[in-house]
C-alpha cells in the first residue's frame, strides 16, 4: 500500500457579472449599484444626469430632459449614495445635489444643494428613509437635510459644541469641529436619527440636532450596530480583526454598539462580515466567543479596476453587489450547511462510491483509486493497489468483518483488510469479461455483483463468481445498475432494459408486464421508503414512486420541480427525500411534496453527481459524490423554503392604435392591448427579480387557442408573436426558478386583434342585412309580379265565368219566354199572371246572383226553389220536387259559385222529366262529406240514353248549352287552384232492364 499527501482547497462563493462597457460605448459605471424594492439594479454612468436600470434582461436609460443645466461627461464617481422613497422614486445623491428618478414617467429631476464650505467629503455622503417616509441626506458638509413626503426641505446644522469637542485638526490644520462634514448613520428608536462627524456623535430629534459624544480619537472608520447584532449584548471590549486589536463600546442611552475596524464600509449577515479594499472583497467569519474576525475568503477582480466607493450592497437574497467602471458584480456566499471534501487543487476527484467504517472514517472510490478520510473529512491517505494498474473503482462496501470490498472497470474484485492493510485482488477475466457496476451484500457469506453483462453472485469464502439469470433474458446485453431486497424478501433489479421483479419463492418477471410505464425505461437506483413504496431513479424520467398496494405510479420530474430527470441516487430522511442528479441535488419535502434544489452556487462541489455515489452514514450525515469530490449535509438543517421571487414584465413591443406608431413600452402598465389587423404582432419580455438566477430560470407562456398548454424556454423570457389571427387572446406568463419552485404569481395580458373591416361583425351584419333586404326585395317583386299574373288570370277566369253566366242567362230567359208563350195560348190569362209572378221573382234572383262570383248555399237553393216553382207551373203542376238539407250543413256559411246547380236541375226537367209520362219527381239533397259540401240532384226521368234517342227523332234538334257551359265553368274554377275545388259526377239510375232516372252529384270544397 502506498500513501500520498494531497493539498486541499475550498471555494465558498460564486459570482455573476453584468458587463456594462464595450468598445462601441463611451459609458462607464460611475456609482455603486443600488437595488430597488422590486429587486432590480440601478447605476449611474459618466454623464451627468444619466442613469440606467437593469432588470435582468433589459437595460433602460433615464436621463434629464429639457434641463437648463448643460450635461457633461465626467470621469470621477458621480453618485455616492442611493435611496428610494415611498412613491417608488429613486434618489441618486452626490455632494452637489440629488437626482430624483421617477421610474413610471422617466422623468429625472435635479435638486441642487447650497455649498456653505469649501470642505466636502464624498465618503460622508449618505441617505436613509425613516419610518415616517422622510428622506435624510448628508451632503458631505456640516449639515443634514430632511426632505418630507411632500419634498419640503429642512436643514439641520452642527450645534454649538462643548469646548473639549470644539476644535480638531482637519487636513493638518485646526478647524472648528462644528464645521466638519456630517454623515447620517441610522434611525434609532422613536424616530431619532444618528449622525456622526470624524470626532463627534450627534442625535436629531424633535428638538433639533444635539451633541452626544466625543470620540477622543479619529472616528473615520467607526461603525455602529444594533446592540447584540454582532457582539454580545450590553458589552464593551476588544475585537480582533485578523489578529489586530480594535475597541468596541456599548452606548447604553442609545442601545447601540460602536466599534472601530480597518475598513470604511462593510456588510454583516449570518456571522459573515463582507468588506472591500481597492480591488479585493474580503469575506470574514466572526467567532462570537473569541470576539474575532478571520478572513475566510478573498475575491479579487481580474483586472486593474478598483471597486467604486469601496462600497458593498447586500440585497434581501444575501447577494453582495459591487461595481467597477466596467462591470456590476454579484457575489453569492455558498451555503455553510454543505461541507465539501476531497477538493484537490488542479486535480478534481470523481467520487464514484462512499462508505464508512465503525470508527466514522470515510472511504471514497474513484477513477484514480481509493481515498480514506477521517470523521472530520480530513484526507488521511490514498490507497493504491500495485496489482491493479487501472485503480478505477465504481463501487465498494465494508462487511461485518471490517474488510473493504471494491470493484470497478474490469472483471476484478479487490478486498482490503482495514486492520492489517492486506490487499487481495481476484480477477475473473478468463471466464467473465465484464465491468462491475455495484457491490451489495446478499447474505453473510455472499455479495450481489452488478455488471454490464448481467447479475452475478460472489461467494466470499471461495471467491467464486456465479451468474444469476433473470428469467430468459440474455444477460450479455443487460446492464444491471442496482438491486434491492425489500422488507418482505422480494427482489427488485434496475437495468438498462427496465425493472425486474422476483417474489419470494417465485420466478423472475419483467415488470413492464404489470405496468407498461417500465417499457424501454433505463432504471438506475432503487429505494424502499418507510411506507414500503418502491422509489426508482431513472435515466430520463425523473424519480418514480411505485405504490405496491395500488400499483399507482407518481412521477417527480423536472416539470414537478426536480433539478434534472437523470436521478443517480436516493436517500430518505424523516422530512425529505434527497435525489442526486446529473445537474444538482434535489430535496423533496414530504409535507407538501415540493422541491428545493441545490447547485454549485449553493455550495456543492460540482453540479454533476455520479451514479450510485451516495451514502447515508447516519440520520445526520448524508453524502453525495460528484465530479469534484464529495459533499456532506445534515438533512435536519433543511426545511422547505418558499422563495419570494416575483415575475415582472420587462418590455413589450407592438403597434399602438392611439399613438399610431410602433411602441416599446418599459412601463408595462397596460395589460389590455388592441392591435390592428394589418399590424398584428406583439412581443413581450419578462423576468424575475431573482437577479442572480434569472438567466437560469425556466420561462413559460401559453395563449388560449394558439398553444397546446405551456411552452417553456430556458434562460430568457421572450415571447415574439407575429401574424396573430383576429380575435381575443389571453397571454399567460409564469416562471419556474432555478431551484425548481414555480413562482406563484402569474401574469396575464389581454390582446385583441382587430378583424379586417370586411370581416368584422358589423360589416358582416350589414352585408347580411343587405342580402336579406335584397332577397326580400326580389321575393316581394316576384310576389307582386306573380300576384299581378294571378290577378290577371283571376280576372280572365272571372270574365270567362261571367261570360258563361252571361251565356246562361239569355239561354235561361229564352226557355222561359218560350214556355210563357205556350201558357198564354193554352191556359189563359190567369195562369199567365201566375207564371209572370213566378218569373219576375226568379228573374230578380237571377240578376242578383249573376253579379256575384260566389253566393251562399242558402241563396243558391232559394234560387233553385223559385226555378222549380216556375217549372212546376210549366208542367201543369205535375212536377213534384223537394229540397232537403242535412242539419250539419250551415247554408249561410257555405259559399259556392252562383248558378252552378240550376243548369242540372233545368236539364233534368227538360230532358228527363218532360218526355216522361206519369209521375215526375226531382229531389235535391245537401250534406257534408269529407270536407266537401255535397249537392245531389236526382230525378226519376227517362234517363240520359232514352233522352238522347228522343232528341234524335225530333225534326228540330234542340241543342242544350247549359250543361256544357257548367262543365267549362267548373274546369276554369279548378284550374285556378292547386287543389280541386269542385267535383262533378253524373250517374244513371237504372235496373237491369229499366231506367230509373239520373243522379248528378256536385261536391264543393269547404274553405
Amino acid at each position: 500500500m502506498f500513501f500520498f499527501s494531497v493539498h486541499v482547497f475550498s471555494q465558498n462563493y460564486t459570482t455573476n457579472a453584468v458587463h456594462i462597457h464595450d468598445l462601441s460605448q463611451s459609458y462607464f459605471v460611475a456609482s455603486q449599484p443600488f437595488i430597488d424594492r422590486d429587486g432590480f439594479v440601478w447605476y449611474a454612468v459618466n454623464e451627468q444626469g444619466t442613469f440606467f436600470k437593469y432588470d435582468g434582461i433589459n437595460i433602460v436609460k433615464f436621463t434629464m430632459k429639457d434641463s437648463d443645466e448643460k450635461r457633461f461627461s465626467i470621469t470621477a464617481i458621480c453618485i455616492n449614495a442611493w435611496t428610494q422613497d415611498r412613491k417608488g422614486n429613486v434618489w441618486a445623491i452626490n455632494p452637489d445635489g440629488a437626482y430624483v428618478i421617477n421610474p413610471n414617467t422617466f422623468n429625472v429631476k435635479h435638486i441642487k444643494w447650497q455649498s456653505k464650505h469649501e470642505i466636502r467629503s464624498n465618503q460622508d455622503v449618505s441617505a436613509l428613509q425613516d419610518k415616517k417616509n422622510n428622506i435624510w441626506i448628508s451632503t458631505g458638509e456640516n449639515y443634514v437635510i430632511k426632505i418630507d413626503k411632500n419634498y419640503n426641505q429642512k436643514i439641520f446644522q452642527s450645534p454649538e459644541l462643548p469646548r473639549i469637542a470644539a476644535h480638531k485638526k482637519q487636513h493638518g490644520a485646526a478647524t472648528g469641529a462644528e464645521n466638519l462634514p456630517l454623515k447620517v448613520i441610522k434611525e434609532l428608536d422613536q424616530g431619532k436619527i444618528l449622525v456622526k462627524s470624524r470626532w463627534n456623535l450627534y442625535l436629531i430629534d424633535d428638538k433639533g440636532m444635539q451633541f452626544i459624544l466625543n470620540f477622543k480619537e479619529d472616528g473615520s472608520n467607526l461603525h455602529f450596530t444594533q446592540d447584540g447584532e454582532i457582539f454580545k449584548p450590553h458589552t464593551s471590549g476588544t475585537v480582533l480583526f485578523n489578529g489586530k486589536k480594535y475597541n468596541y463600546s456599548y452606548l447604553k442611552n442609545l442601545n447601540i454598539q460602536m466599534f472601530n475596524c480597518p475598513y470604511d464600509n462593510f456588510s454583516y449577515k449570518n456571522s459573515k462580515f463582507f468588506t472591500v479594499q481597492a480591488d479585493k472583497v474580503f469575506i470574514e467569519k466572526f467567532n462570537k466567543e473569541k470576539i474575532e474576525f478571520t478572513v475566510t475568503d478573498t475575491f479579487e477582480l481580474h483586472f486593474d479596476r478598483k471597486i467604486i466607493n469601496n462600497s458593498l450592497t447586500l440585497d434581501s437574497n444575501n447577494i453582495i453587489w459591487f461595481s467597477n467602471n466596467y462591470n456590476i458584480v454579484m457575489l453569492k456566499p455558498t451555503d455553510a450547511r454543505f461541507k465539501k471534501y476531497l477538493q484537490i487543487k488542479n486535480s478534481p476527484i470523481s467520487a464514484k462510491g462512499i462508505v464508512s467504517d465503525d470508527r466514522g472514517n470515510l472511504y471514497v472510490c474513484s477513477s484514480t483509486g481509493l481515498f480514506k478520510l477521517d470523521a472530520k473529512g480530513q484526507l488521511l491517505l490514498k490507497i493504491y493497489d500495485p496489482s491493479n494498474s487501472g485503480n478505477i473503482y465504481n463501487s465498494m462496501l465494508i462487511d461485518q468483518n471490517g474488510i473493504l470490498w471494491a470493484a470497478g472497470e474490469g472483471a476484478f474484485i479487490t478486498s482490503i483488510d482495514l486492520r492489517t492493510n492486506v490487499i487481495a485482488t481476484r480477477k475473473y477475466g478468463k471466464r467473465f469479461d465484464f465491468n462491475c457496476t455495484f457491490l451489495k451484500a446478499k447474505s453473510k457469506d455472499s455479495f450481489w455483483v452488478g455488471s454490464d453483462k448481467g447479475l452475478f453472485i460472489l461467494d466470499k469464502k471461495s471467491g467464486k463468481l456465479f451468474r444469476c439469470k433473470l428469467g430468459n433474458i440474455n444477460s450479455d446485453r443487460l446492464t444491471v445498475y442496482d438491486i434491492l431486497q425489500s422488507g418482505n424478501g422480494n427482489l427488485w433489479v434496475a437495468t438498462n432494459n427496465g425493472l425486474y421483479f422476483k417474489g419470494k419463492g417465485k420466478k423472475w418477471i419483467d415488470y413492464k408486464a404489470k405496468n407498461s410505464f417500465f417499457s424501454n425505461r433505463k432504471v438506475y437506483v432503487l429505494h424502499e421508503d418507510a411506507n414500503k413504496n418502491i422509489w426508482l431513479g431513472t435515466h430520463n424520467s425523473g424519480a418514480v414512486c411505485l405504490n405496491l398496494k395500488t400499483q399507482k405510479i407518481d412521477v417527480y420530474d423536472e416539470s414537478a420541480g426536480l433539478s434534472n430527470n437523470a436521478v443517480y441516487g436516493i436517500l430518505e430522511a424523516d422530512g425529505q427525500f434527497w435525489f442526486s442528479t446529473f445537474f444538482g441535488i434535489s430535496a423533496l419535502h414530504k409535507k407538501n411534496m415540493k422541491f428545493n434544489n441545490f447547485h454549485l452556487q449553493d455550495g456543492l462541489p460540482d453540479n454533476e453527481c455520479i451514479l450510485r455515489s451516495f451514502y447515508k452514514k447516519n440520520d445526520s450525515s448524508f453524502y453525495f459524490g460528484g465530479l469534484n469530490g464529495i459533499v456532506e449535509l445534515n438533512p435536519k438543517e433543511f426545511n422547505f423554503k418558499k422563495r419570494d421571487a416575483k415575475i415582472f414584465i420587462s418590455k413589450t413591443e407592438y403597434f399602438s392604435i392611439e399613438r399610431k406608431e410602433n411602441v416599446t413600452d418599459y412601463l408595462n402598465e397596460n395589460r389590455s392591448i388592441t392591435l390592428p389587423y394589418n399590424k398584428n404582432y406583439f412581443s413581450v419580455e419578462f423576468t424575475t427579480n431573482d437577479m442572480y438566477n434569472n438567466r437560469r430560470s425556466t420561462y413559460f407562456y401559453r395563449i388560449n387557442g394558439l398553444t397546446d398548454g405551456w411552452v417553456g424556454r430556458d434562460g430568457i423570457g421572450i415571447v415574439k408573436l407575429s401574424n396573430l389571427p383576429p380575435g381575443k387572446f389571453v397571454i399567460e406568463l409564469k416562471v419556474k426558478d432555478f431551484y425548481g419552485s414555480e413562482i406563484t404569481d402569474h401574469i396575464k395580458i389581454n390582446v385583441l386583434v382587430e378583424q379586417i373591416f370586411y370581416k368584422t361583425p358589423f360589416f358582416l351584419g350589414f352585408i347580411f342585412l343587405l342580402l336579406i333586404a335584397f332577397v326580400i326585395y326580389i321575393f316581394r317583386r316576384k310576389i307582386r309580379k306573380q300576384k299581378k299574373i294571378f290577378e290577371r288570370e283571376k280576372e280572365i277566369i272571372i270574365l270567362k265565368s261571367n261570360a258563361l253566366k252571361a251565356q246562361m242567362n239569355p239561354h235561361f230567359v229564352f226557355n222561359i219566354l218560350n214556355n210563357m208563350q205556350s201558357i198564354m195560348i193554352l191556359k189563359g190569362e190567369e195562369e199567365a199572371n201566375r207564371y209572370f209572378g213566378a218569373f219576375s221573382r226568379l228573374l230578380r234572383l237571377t240578376l242578383d246572383i249573376s253579379k256575384q262570383e260566389s253566393v251562399s248555399l242558402k241563396d243558391e237553393l232559394d234560387y233553385i226553389n223559385q226555378y222549380l216553382i216556375l217549372s212546376s207551373l210549366q208542367l201543369n203542376e205535375e212536377l213534384k220536387f223537394s229540397i232537403f238539407t242535412d242539419e250539419n250543413v250551415n247554408k249561410e256559411d257555405i259559399f259556392i259559385p252562383g248558378m252552378l246547380i240550376q243548369p242540372f236541375v233545368e236539364n233534368a226537367i227538360i230532358h228527363g222529366l218532360s218526355p216522361k209520362e206519369g209521375e215526375k219527381a226531382i229531389k235535391i239533397t245537401c250534406f257534408i262529406e269529407n270536407d266537401f259540401c255535397v249537392v245531389k240532384v236526382e230525378d226519376n226521368g227517362v234517363g240520359r240514353e232514352a233522352a238522347s234517342k228522343l232528341t234524335q227523332k225530333r225534326e228540330f234538334v234542340y241543342k242544350s248549352w247549359s250543361t256544357a257551359i257548367v262543365k267549362e265553368r267548373i274546369e276554369l274554377i279548378n284550374s285556378s287552384s292547386n287543389s280541386q275545388k269542385i267535383i262533378l259526377q253524373i250517374e244513371d239510375l237504372k235496373t237491369e232492364d229499366q231506367s230509373l232516372g239520373t243522379a248528378v252529384t256536385i261536391k264543393f270544397k269547404i274553405k
